[in-house]
């Protein structure tokens, strides 16, 4: 990616980018708040909600993913 724009500053585009991969990508957090996102204990509950609790039936796979993540107990975040 060029760090380069002849009609703009893209500073602002690169400073937002550099935040986002460290709280994101090498942190497990979010951009939208403190709480660490990406733990085991998230992953495991994910799997449990969307892969070993799969839904059958003739709805889409994103309304099945949507079912099935609801049905799941509300976490809270750290």
């Amino acid at each position: 990616m060029s760090l380069y724009h002849p009609n703009r500053d893209i500073t602002a585009l690169l400073s937002a980018a550099k935040q986002w991969a460290k709280r994101c990508l090498i942190d497990d957090g979010s951009l939208l708040g403190q709480h660490q996102l990406w733990t085991l204990e998230s992953l495991t509950e994910l799997d449990r909600a969307l892969v070993q609790n799969p839904l059958v039936g003739d709805t889409s796979y994103i309304e099945n993913s949507e079912c099935s993540w609801l049905m799941s107990p509300p976490r809270r975040l750290n």
